[in-house]
């Protein structure tokens, strides 16, 4: 699982990660087909309340012709006699329209009964049918979903993807500008170039600004921004790369990255030195999980380092605890020499004899004891750059003590002329 709040911090480009988060097209899902509902019959009960109000009108009616032939003639009573003529005449119209109605319904309602039990066996046929082409869909789904198929699926339109992408933009600094670099960079570049194109000095746009990444690696048209963090500045100690909260105060520029069609790995400066084959083995196993369709891929655990919070780096800095991992030699240190001595007769006495050897960081004069384990010490800058194999007269061998003036720490040097 990928924990972007330790080391090594993994982060797929944003069409990187449309692509991994990719799904074929899912075949579509049958309709179920929709139960009948049993018939309602209809309730005619409102007509006989309805049926009874032109009964009343023509009562009205009568009162008031009879009214009139026993009083004499009136326009009031006249104009009294036309309405309720009217309300009678539409009152039928309604008896008559809402009768209608009911008669339709009923004969509906008649034949839908008879309908009914035709329609439900008819449905229970299609329901079973439905069943039967859910189970083929759902097992089709289920294939289509499956890890494999959805990494074979993702493997495809990455590699589509990567013959035709664009790469970010991104241009050499120029001249003038003067670029900090740590020598974890300048260390790792040199191991990663024995196996990728790198780049290094080169300058992201940023509006008028810029980002500087510390290495590219450019692979199979993938192009990944190589950040190496150390938990404080080295000159004043000042921490930086830390956690706030939860979010790395590098947020915003990883997000800009990646928007931009970066892949970015951030590594401790101390895994660089102390992991450096599994930082190289990381950024492989991510390269093949881009181009296999993968979004998780294998990190050591032994490799993985939490961040640190900007309170752990103003500790960390007064520890001096980067020069527990820096290899010496590329630690600046400021040596002065403070004594030299040539070998005693006695120690030579021990010594067999003496012999250039190359180790990972330099050339060492070994002395090969006549009794006990071989002793070594660094061989000077200052002496001749005799090849490995070369012994060296124990008489003319001497033994410069020096001392780091900033660390106080002490080393020791051989020089020597070659023997015959």
């Amino acid at each position: 699982m990928i924990d972007n709040k330790k080391y090594p911090e993994i982060y797929f480009s944003s069409p990187v990660r449309g692509i991994l988060d990719m799904t074929p097209r899912i075949p579509r899902a049958p309709i179920e087909p929709k139960k009948p509902t049993m018939p309602i019959e209809p309730d005619s009960s409102n007509w006989v309340g309805l049926g009874c109000f032109p009964v009343v009108e023509i009562g009205i009616i009568v009162v008031f012709i009879y009214t009139m032939t026993s009083n004499g003639f009136d326009f009031g009573l006249l104009f009294g006699l036309l309405f309720f003529v009217l309300v009678f005449f539409f009152s039928l119209i309604a008896v008559f329209e809402k009768r209608k109605s009911d008669i339709q319904k009923k004969l509906q309602y008649e034949e839908d009964e008879k309908k009914y039990p035709g329609l439900l066996e008819q449905y229970k046929k299609s329901y079973r049918e439905y069943l039967i082409q859910k189970d083929i869909h759902d097992a089709q789904v289920k294939k289509v979903m499956s890890q494999n198929n959805l990494t074979r699926y993702r493997q495809k339109m990455s590699m589509i993807w990567l013959e035709v992408r664009e790469k970010p933009r991104f241009m050499s600094c120029d001249d003038y500008e003067v670029i900090k670099k740590g020598r974890s960079e300048k260390y790792f570049m040199d191991v990663l170039s024995k196996r990728y194109e790198v780049l290094g000095n080169q300058k992201v746009p940023v509006g008028t600004k810029y980002y500087y990444p510390d290495i590219i690696v450019v692979c199979d048209n993938l192009y990944i921004d190589i950040e190496i963090d150390e938990p404080y500045v080295d000159s004043d100690g000042s921490p930086i790369h830390y956690l706030e909260g939860l979010f790395s105060i590098d947020s915003k520029r990883n997000d800009y990255m990646i928007n931009q069609g970066w892949e970015v790995i951030r590594f401790s400066e101390e895994q660089i030195f102390l992991y450096t084959q599994e930082c190289i083995q990381v950024i492989e196993n991510f390269i093949n999980a881009i181009k296999e369709g993968k979004g998780q891929f294998e990190i050591p655990p032994s490799m993985v380092i939490p961040k640190w919070t900007k309170e752990q780096a103003f500790k960390l800095a007064y520890q001096r605890y980067r020069n527990t991992y820096v290899p010496k030699e590329l630690v600046p240190h400021k040596w002065v020499e403070e004594a030299s001595q040539k070998l005693s007769l006695e120690d030579i006495a021990c010594i067999a004899y003496a012999v250039i050897k190359q180790s990972t960081y330099g050339k060492s004069l070994v002395f090969i004891m006549k009794a006990g384990k071989p002793r070594i010490v660094k061989w000077s800058t200052q002496a001749p750059d005799y090849v490995p194999g070369t012994k060296i007269a124990l008489s003319s061998v001497e033994i410069t003590k020096i001392i780091d003036s900033e660390t106080g720490s002490v080393s020791f040097v051989a020089s020597g002329e070659a023997l015959g």
